[in-house]
């Protein structure tokens, strides 16, 4: 990603501020008459999974709540031998797809295919229920559903995960679509999309007509008015090394793009997904 967040959140935080937009504050004549309050507060805890639970769930868009899982599978594979778990498995992690080659010969190789050509290799073999790689002790247990190292808590499957589609644009979208609140699921990165619950990212946007809240660590729960056209809503403000925007767009699958933009080429694209208030309230 093309991001200093560090710097970014100081200077959105001082651009919001000359703009004109305030902090959300109750009795403010301005707010939002049915926004939820404390719209920042619980979004995360509400949607990070588990380091297991995230392996197995990241990998299709999602526009509810993963089903609950954190069990390391229990039922080995009905034939045990090295001929039985050799070959490829793969494991997702943080959205970016980590691969266990597994030779006969007893050799292995391992690595990050979509971040470069290095590769671990070594030597693997069998000991009860664990596949042992070059003697070490934090072992992978075989079990009917694949491996599980238990260390990272990370499961490997012989399917590949296939990357996950947030969709494009829908310049068909009217300003009425974009009202609700929303939260983040997915972050683009150089190498395509993560969970935001990986990557700490906690973003939330509530929409009523013009007037956005942008809420999380980023923006600090800040109002602002947004400018309908062409299917997308946008706000702007500085010039120059210190400029900054925000453009909201809604995508053929249901999701909201956000796109924030500075003067220091920094870039930030964010996935949310649409809430009720059923599970704002945590029902």
């Amino acid at each position: 990603m093309k991001r200093r967040m560090g710097t970014a959140i100081l200077l959105v935080a001082l651009l919001l501020t000359l703009a004109g937009c305030g902090k959300k504050k109750p009795g403010n004549d301005t707010s939002p008459t049915e926004g939820p309050t404390g719209v920042t507060g619980g979004v995360t805890e509400a949607i990070t999974p588990t380091v297991a639970e995230t392996v197995v769930t990241i990998n299709a868009p999602r526009t509810e709540e993963p089903t609950p899982t954190g069990q390391v599978p229990t039922e080995s594979l009905a034939v045990l031998t090295e001929e039985t778990v050799a070959g490829e498995w793969f494991a997702s992690l943080r959205g970016i797809t980590y691969r266990l080659a597994l030779s006969a010969d007893g050799k292995y190789e391992a690595g990050f295919p979509e971040l470069s050509g290095e590769k671990t290799t070594g030597t693997w073999g069998l000991s009860g229920e664990r596949i042992v790689l070059d003697d070490n002790a934090d072992a992978l247990l075989v079990r009917e559903e694949g491996l599980f190292w238990e260390g990272p808590g990370v499961a490997f499957t012989r399917e590949k995960p296939v990357a996950a589609d947030a969709g494009k644009p829908d310049k068909t979208v009217t300003a009425a679509d974009f009202a609700g609140f929303w939260s983040t699921v997915y972050v683009r990165t150089e190498i395509g999309l993560a969970p935001a619950a990986d990557l700490g990212e906690d973003t939330d946007v509530y929409v009523e007509g013009n007037t956005v809240v942008l809420g999380g660590s980023i923006f600090g729960d800040t109002m602002c008015t947004f400018a309908y056209a062409d299917g997308a809503m946008t706000w702007s403000a500085g010039e120059g090394a210190e400029a900054v925007s925000v453009r909201l767009e809604l995508t053929d699958r249901g999701l909201m793009l956000l796109t924030m933009k500075t003067g220091g080429n920094e870039e930030l694209s964010l996935y949310l997904t649409s809430r009720d208030i059923d599970w704002l309230l945590g029902e």
